[in-house]
């Protein structure tokens, strides 16, 4: 899908998310949801999620620009819009935590209620590892696996990031103006 025709705001991101995660939108219509591009007129159209996903979205986009904004200079406006969009649905994701609890077998037994928590537990977030499988055993059942270089000399902060599709993305960027000092 391409970012052309979106501009750099909250309004842009939220219709570029419920096109790549259309079950952000809420199932049946809710009395208290936000309405579009002006929450003050009654006639918008409602954009039909909860109080939580937009609580988390508007938090997420707000970090994404503050944490991104020294990038702005060294990048095309599409690679810039595509880099907020995709590491504010990210930590949309990542900070919608919902405690996993598994039974004896290792199934889940508890259902997050909240669509972001929902994309939390798809994307195993909570048990991701950024390691690369480097050699395997099948008589012991063993595995090994290294960080990448990025992984080693970078934060947690990075790992995250390929939790989420979003986030790998969004690494992708930050890999392209590595570098640079800022």
């Amino acid at each position: 899908m391409a970012l052309d025709c979106y501009s750099l705001d909250y309004d842009s991101f939220l219709k570029w998310a419920l096109i790549k995660e259309p079950s952000l939108k809420e199932k049946e219509p809710l009395q208290n949801v936000h309405s579009g591009i002006n929450e003050s007129s009654d006639n918008t159209t409602a954009y039909g999620i909860s109080e939580y996903t937009y609580q988390q979205t508007t938090m997420a986009f707000k970090e994404a620009l503050n944490r991104c904004a020294s990038l702005k200079r060294y990048m095309r406006d599409f690679n810039y819009i595509n880099l907020i969009f995709n590491y504010a649905l990210h930590i949309s994701i990542v900070s919608s935590a919902f405690e996993i609890k598994k039974d004896d077998e290792g199934n889940i037994w508890n259902e997050p209620t909240e669509p972001l928590q929902q994309l939390y537990v798809q994307y195993s977030v909570y048990d991701s590892t950024a390691g690369i499988l480097t050699s395997t055993s099948s008589g012991g059942s063993s595995a090994s696996s290294t960080l990448p270089k990025s992984l080693t000399e970078g934060d947690l902060e990075t790992s995250y990031l390929l939790s989420t599709p979003y986030g790998v993305q969004a690494e992708i960027y930050f890999e392209q103006v590595n570098g640079i000092i800022i």
